[in-house]
């Protein structure tokens, strides 16, 4: 099958890690604020795209009067903006959404699906979670959630690298994703043009003590950091940082068999330092 066109909107580190990852990929150096503006800008291309993928986010922790607008504008307004420009010139959109969408866990021992309706706590969360909710029905658009891209090239932006960081790293566990899982789940999903919600998180529970363990091991024997149990969820934690997600059986279906998260880290860390030893 021949392999889709992409444009990706949002010049950060998603957007920029997807323009190198997906094959006929461009990164579009476009800031849109209206529906004229994208239609303009994809229609001025050689040829429009088959796909375009929206990687335009904003969040802060502690946000400001200006924040809450700037957040509105790129969560939902840019989502909008950019999905009636697609419907105007037949593209397929991916619109890449947030575990934020979900404010903690379930119910003890349950998973978040693809099917639950949003519930989010933070603003940046409501925002995502806004524009799913106005999206998820649309024939042209599939939405994409994820957490914590762990990928095996160095950025502050790597969850690999900020998890890394941390003197002190709670004991939870969480569902997690890996950037090359990830980008597999996003190019069968541009591929054939798969509508709908997806939960792109690696079967198994991610546990950041294993992980640290594996890195002492296998990146740096010297790393060395406290561990603590949280009384409470919030203490030095994002809320509901320990959530769970059902890994997407639409994609499984599809024949997208996202790699186990223990098997994802060694084969990550492995990358990771294959990459450092290289540049």
């Amino acid at each position: 099958m021949r392999q889709p066109s992409v444009l990706i909107f949002g010049n950060g580190y998603l957007g920029n890690r997807l323009s190198a990852l997906l094959p006929n990929a461009v990164l579009s150096p476009q800031i849109v604020h209206t529906v004229n503006d994208a239609v303009g800008f994809v229609k001025s291309l050689g040829s429009l795209p088959d796909v375009v993928i929206n990687c335009i986010g904003y969040e802060r922790k502690v946000a400001t009067v200006d924040d809450h607008l700037s957040m509105l504008g790129s969560n939902v307004a840019a989502p909008m903006i950019l999905a009636e420009a697609c419907r105007m010139t037949g593209s397929f959109m991916i619109h890449c959404s947030s575990d934020h969408v979900f404010a903690g866990q379930k119910r003890p021992n349950e998973a978040w699906e693809e099917d639950d309706h949003p519930c989010p706590i933070t603003l940046y969360g409501r925002t995502k979670a806004a524009a799913d909710l106005a999206l998820q029905d649309l024939g042209h658009v599939a939405i994409v959630r994820f957490r914590a891209l762990i990928d095996h090239v160095p950025s502050p932006h790597n969850f690999l690298n900020r998890l890394a960081s941390y003197p002190r790293v709670a004991q939870i566990g969480y569902s997690a994703t890996f950037m090359d899982d990830f980008v597999t789940a996003t190019q069968t999903i541009a591929t054939h043009r798969m509508c709908g919600v997806y939960h792109v998180f690696n079967p198994g529970p991610f546990h950041n003590e294993v992980f640290l363990e594996r890195y002492r091991r296998r990146v740096d024997v010297a790393h060395r950091c406290e561990f603590y149990l949280p009384s409470d969820v919030r203490e030095g934690l994002d809320i509901g940082a320990d959530k769970y997600f059902v890994a997407s059986r639409k994609l499984f279906d599809a024949g997208v068999a996202l790699r186990f998260v223990y098997d994802a880290m060694d084969e990550t860390l492995d990358k990771y330092v294959e990459y450092r030893s290289s540049h």
